[in-house]
């Protein structure tokens, strides 16, 4: 694994004692700092914190089948697409209602009406 040293490491201020250990410092967070995006990313992408977990899990374990993860990533675009199909749903309503306004008064508004009726 190559290391990068950050610029501050060229500073002849710095021993070289203290630039050894701000290195293994740097080694020891960069695997903290993967996971962290890891699950930022998977946030972003809307997967429970249950199957973060689970997939931070398999990736502990790289010599392992990956179908547990299609699985879970898999149930996820299920989740996804039905999130949009309802998503949809409320877009052609609220379309409706609005083609359906004619711009009078509140007692004639089907906006009203039809949040009324549900």
């Amino acid at each position: 694994m190559s290391r990068t040293i950050l610029p501050i490491f060229s500073d002849a201020r710095i021993s070289p004692a203290r630039q050894g250990r701000l290195a293994r410092d740097h080694d020891r967070a960069a695997p903290e700092q993967e996971r962290l995006a890891f699950i930022h990313h998977s946030r972003e992408l809307g997967f429970p914190l249950d199957d973060i977990r689970e997939l931070l899990s398999l990736s502990d374990q790289p010599d392992m089948t990956c179908a547990a993860a299609d699985v879970i990533a898999t149930r996820q675009l299920v989740a996804v697409e039905d999130r949009i199909t309802r998503r949809q749903a409320l877009q052609q309503e609220l379309e409706r209602m609005l083609t359906q306004c004619a711009q009078g008064t509140v007692s004639d508004c089907k906006v009203i009406e039809v949040l009324s009726n549900h």
